[in-house]
């Protein structure tokens, strides 16, 4: 199990 990868998630770009 990944936990660190789940609580990891794609933000968006700033100003998007």
């Amino acid at each position: 199990m990944d936990l660190t990868r789940r609580h990891h998630l794609p933000d968006p770009p700033p100003g998007h």
